[in-house]
């Protein structure tokens, strides 16, 4: 199975999965994700964490969370990044899609 994230980065026990984005509201549509992110889904980029420089969708809502990429340009140090990651919802549910960030 592999070691779930949140035994590292307990930021990351509950995750939400992007379902839609209110663009009026910038507010996202979630819904909790049905299994842990596991390191083994950073490894092969199938965590569902986004940068929004790798998607269209929710691109606003992400950038309104202040994320931009990976790393931070001196603005928030890496645990700053890494709560702000934490805090918006996954692209797809763990190990169901591949995208290239984290």
């Amino acid at each position: 199975m592999g070691t779930p994230l949140a035994d590292v980065l307990p930021e990351f026990a509950e995750p939400e999965v992007f379902v839609s984005m209110d663009e009026g509201k910038q507010v996202f549509g979630t819904e909790p994700a049905k299994q842990k992110i596991r390191m083994k889904h950073l490894f092969t980029h199938t965590s569902g964490i986004v940068y929004p420089v790798f998607t269209n969708a929710g691109r606003d809502g992400y950038l309104k969370a202040g994320i931009t990429d990976a790393c931070p340009d001196g603005t928030m140090d890496l645990a700053e990044n890494i709560q702000r990651l934490a805090g918006v919802p996954l692209a797809h549910e763990p190990g169901e899609g591949y995208t290239y960030t984290v």
